[in-house]
């Protein structure tokens, strides 16, 4: 499995620029703060119950599921902007996934949701 220097994606990059601004404008005019927030809500929630399926699946050995929930939680990444979790997410299509790619994908989704969260405090204050 590539790991990600070699996919070009740096996974340590400050937290303003796990959600990409561009793709947060873009989202914003379509969808407005109110329909953007709720998509952030649905993708956290939809996020973290999909990311407990991958590692059940990857614990079962079960390589057709895991593909399945990776190509799902990368679509789901990118439509929101969070172009590092979409590519620590794909590295999955690879191969195999193990115990440290779990972790490094839980990392980086924790990244993203603390992101969405400065994003509604900056939006809609601190009960947001």
């Amino acid at each position: 499995m590539p790991r990600p220097a070699e996919a070009g994606v740096t996974h340590s990059q400050p937290a303003e620029h796990v959600l990409d601004p561009a793709m947060l404008a873009e989202l914003g005019e379509e969808l407005g703060e109110a329909g953007l927030a709720r998509l952030f809500a649905i993708f956290e929630h939809d996020f973290a119950l999909r990311l407990a399926a991958l590692r059940d699946a990857t614990h079962a050995g079960d390589g057709e599921a895991s593909m399945r929930l990776c190509h799902a939680m990368s679509g789901a990444a990118a439509s929101v902007g969070a172009a590092a979790l979409a590519a620590r997410v794909r590295e999955g299509l690879a191969g195999p996934i193990g115990e440290a790619d779990l972790a490094a994908i839980a990392v980086e989704a924790a990244r993203v949701v603390a992101a969405v969260g400065t994003w509604r405090r900056t939006r809609f204050g601190a009960v947001a």
